[in-house]
């Protein structure tokens, strides 16, 4: 909020930590490439691969990660709605979200396609097999690795990295701040600086919401509170608490 941009905060939804689980997977064939870790660099290839193809019951996570960049666009047009004076700093945000979607999706593209070589399926088979399989991996990779295959897979991993490092860190803004939830629909937020604040509820929430917003000691102290028909408002369940969104801005 001080730094003059707007943060982001996206839900820790099954579509997020599929994000999440999709940048571990690529940083960690990244990091196994630079010291020449060929099995290693296998394992995590043959991981990458499963979360962003799919497999199964599993959805893609390139797919769920791309819907992520619709989600935070979505948010953004809701703030222009109800934030006024505001409108050319979330202009500006929505801009940086594009930006990023165009990238990443470019990437995913070019990432998906190397992907979809057969090779990533042998390695995948192979190292469910046994003990010896793996060695037969790790010569193959270091062979692979001598013909540039590998140089031209980890290149588009290497562009997917940034948008989708972009991305996390807003997801992980969220975590951090979804971490304060307190008891009674209290919720604390640590790096809170002033600013606009919008509680999105969930789209089954009813009227009867209020939230009641202290600043103490660098913190907002946010409590929701909730009442029936004819009812006095008290602090909201834990579990209701939960599916609010928190989306500041400013």
């Amino acid at each position: 909020m001080g730094s003059g941009r707007t943060p982001l905060i996206v839900p820790l939804t099954p579509r997020s930590k599929a994000a999440l689980a999709l940048r571990a997977a690529g940083r960690a064939a990244l990091r196994a490439h630079a010291r020449s870790d060929a099995l290693a660099c296998a394992c995590a290839l043959a991981a990458l691969a499963s979360l962003l193809l799919g497999s199964g019951k599993s959805p893609a996570a390139g797919a769920a990660a791309a819907e992520l960049f619709d989600q935070l666009d979505d948010y953004l047009v809701q703030l222009e709605e109800k934030a006024p004076g505001w409108e050319a700093r979330i202009r500006e945000a929505r801009v940086d979200v594009r930006a990023q979607r165009s990238q990443f999706e470019e990437a995913l593209a070019s990432a998906n396609a190397l992907l979809r070589d057969g090779r990533l399926q042998w390695f995948a088979e192979a190292l469910a097999e046994s003990v010896a399989g793996l060695a037969d991996v790790d010569g193959a990779m270091r062979g692979w690795q001598a013909e540039g295959w590998l140089v031209g897979l980890i290149a588009p991993i290497e562009a997917l990295m940034a948008p989708l490092d972009w991305l996390c860190e807003k997801i992980e803004d969220f975590g951090g701040w979804r971490e304060t939830v307190a008891h009674q629909g209290r919720i604390v937020l640590e790096r809170g600086e002033g600013g606009i604040l919008l509680l999105r509820p969930p789209e089954n929430a009813g009227d009867g919401v209020r939230a009641r917003v202290v600043s103490a000691h660098g913190r907002l102290v946010i409590t929701l509170l909730q009442a029936g028909p004819g009812e006095a408002f008290a602090p909201m369940e834990d579990d209701e608490a939960w599916a609010w969104t928190i989306v500041p801005i400013g």
